[in-house]
Parts: structure tokens; sequence; C-alpha cells
């Protein structure tokens, strides 16, 4: 259904047949579904990244590594699967505090996805531990040059 300004605007139709003074009458009501949507896609959000650094989670990034390695007939290209583990991360909390700690996630992970395309995937695995999954390189030498990064 579209509102006045061109919005789609999800809805639920009910009806139900009753008497009404001998009759059988229809009753209808219309239910907008916008703020049901909304919270859906929250929770969908949440289940599905990670809420620190807003990554896809180990869920998401399992379930497209798994979709990446299907065969692909006739689509050239290589794909790998870096991760990457932050060395020492337990004496940053230790020594300076797990919100510093958690800064450092967040700048890695910005780090992380900034240095590939939109078209790979990083990922949060969980504690200091990313992965990141390439796709549609046309030279194994692209993906170890990014590796080096």
């Amino acid at each position: 259904m579209l509102s006045a300004f061109d919005e789609e605007i999800p809805v639920e139709v009910r009806a139900r047949e009753v008497n009404y003074q001998g009759s059988i009458a229809r009753i209808s009501a219309i239910v907008d579904l916008r703020e049901r949507k909304i919270a859906e896609d929250k929770i969908r959000h949440l289940a599905q990244s990670d809420p620190l650094t807003n990554l896809p989670n180990r869920a998401v990034f399992s379930e497209k590594l798994r979709h990446a390695m299907m065969p692909r007939l006739g689509i050239p290209g290589c794909g790998a699967v870096l991760l990457v583990d932050l060395d020492r991360f337990k004496d940053i909390n230790d020594l300076h505090g797990h919100q510093t700690g958690d800064e450092v996630i967040c700048a890695a992970a910005e780090r992380l996805r900034a240095g590939v395309r939109k078209s790979d995937m990083v990922a949060r695995l969980g504690g200091d531990e990313f992965a990141i999954l390439l796709n549609g390189y046309d030279f194994k030498s692209q993906v170890v040059d990014l590796a080096h990064r």
C-alpha cells in the first residue's frame, strides 16, 4: 500500500464474518506493520552483527564462507580467507582496561574494513579475532598483496 508520499507501508489485513442484525457482515481491519518491521530488522541486525564493531559475526561469516565454497562453474577469479588475530591484545586489556581494549578492537575493525573492497567481507569472530572473506580476485598475487598490507 502506498501513502500520500509514495512510501510503501507494510500492512496486514484482518477480516472476519459476523452475524449483525440477522445478516452476515464482513468486518475488516488494516494494521500498520511499520513498527513491527523496524523491530524485526533490529532483532535481525543484532543476531547477525557484532555489537561492538557492527561487523558481521561468526554465524554470518560461516554462512557466507559456505556459499563462497560452493562450485561456481564458469565464474572466473579466486578467493581467499584471511584470519587476523591481534598480538598481545590481552596485555592491552590488562594494562589499560577494557574500554581501551574495545577502542583498539573498533580501530582494527575500521582499518580492516577500509582495506578491502565492498564486495569482500570483514567479520569479527570473537575477542580479538577477525576473518576476511575475499572473492573474485583475478590473480593469487592480488590476495597475497592484500594480506601483506
